[in-house]
């Protein structure tokens, strides 16, 4: 009977040990997520969320087995016009009182048609979840002033919020194009 419960406690010990993923966090003083859109075909808008966070999870070195669940908050979108702003949070387009977050949880890590690393996710917007893919390129890592672990990544990609079931005006291109610089804080191990 000892040498079973030896045995058990044995298996659980290197089971977990190899099931251990490291917990990293969005650190949002040094990541940004920006965006630009055509207005009118000649002018292009660009704004940036102020508010987002995250958590991911990896146990490799070079983030190939990724998984980060990244949440942005649309009320804290800025264009530098007031007056757009209010009107791209009102019901007629982002209805932010209503969809207080844009969800992205990532499914896989892969490669594109052009050879470049690649994040594929559910990305949930008014309350629909739709399959995306974004560019995802790890630029490194090192520790911080604080001896803090970091990895930075950038990220870009296009998405077409029709799909979601927004309703685009006439004049507002049914693309939008997302880009980002993430850097990712080593929070510890996670069982």
């Amino acid at each position: 009977m000892h040498k079973l419960v030896i045995s058990i406690l044995f298996i659980f010990l290197v089971t977990s040990m190899f099931s251990q993923k490291i917990k990293w966090e969005v650190d949002t003083v040094f990541s940004e997520i920006t965006f630009d859109v055509n207005h009118l075909i000649f002018t292009n808008v660009d704004g940036e969320f102020f508010g987002f966070d995250g958590i991911a999870y990896s146990d490799s070195a070079d983030f190939s087995d990724i998984k980060i669940t990244f949440v942005v908050y649309p009320k804290s979108l800025k264009t530098d016009k007031d007056l757009r702003d209010e009107t791209l949070k009102s019901d007629r387009f982002l209805d932010v009182d209503n969809y207080k977050t844009i969800v992205f949880t990532s499914i896989k890590m892969g490669v594109s048609e052009v050879g470049s690393p690649m994040i594929t996710g559910l990305m949930t917007m008014f309350g629909v979840k739709k399959l995306v893919s974004f560019n995802l390129v790890y630029k490194g890592g090192k520790k911080d002033m604080h001896e803090r672990e970091f990895a930075d990544f950038e990220i870009s990609g296009t998405i077409y919020p029709e799909e979601w079931g927004w309703n685009n005006p006439p004049f507002v291109s049914k693309k939008v194009r997302v880009q980002g610089k993430v850097r990712l804080i080593k929070i510890g191990l996670s069982y």
